[in-house]
């Protein structure tokens, strides 16, 4: 049917957007790791400046947080403070 057709196309135009959205968002994060490399400071945490553990850099190249600031940010009580 007609409405089907387009509850299918809306559906495919809804993931599309949300796949351009995330590769975007992947592409701002590289950007941003690559400016760090230049100025050296990649591998530090921008929350508490620690150096961020190699396991994670590797597991999460683009990552900009520690792991305790990282759940620390997460801890929905974190919010109450």
């Amino acid at each position: 049917s007609e409405e089907a057709e387009v509850a299918s196309r809306d559906l495919s135009l809804n993931m599309s957007l949300q796949i351009l959205e995330r590769n975007r968002s992947s592409l701002l994060q590289i950007e941003k790791a690559l400016s760090k490399l230049e100025s050296g400071t990649y591998g530090q945490c921008e929350s508490c400046e620690d150096h961020i553990e190699m396991g994670r850099l590797k597991a999460r190249p683009f990552t900009s947080l520690c792991i305790a600031c990282m759940e620390e940010q997460e801890d929905p009580r974190s919010y109450l403070n």
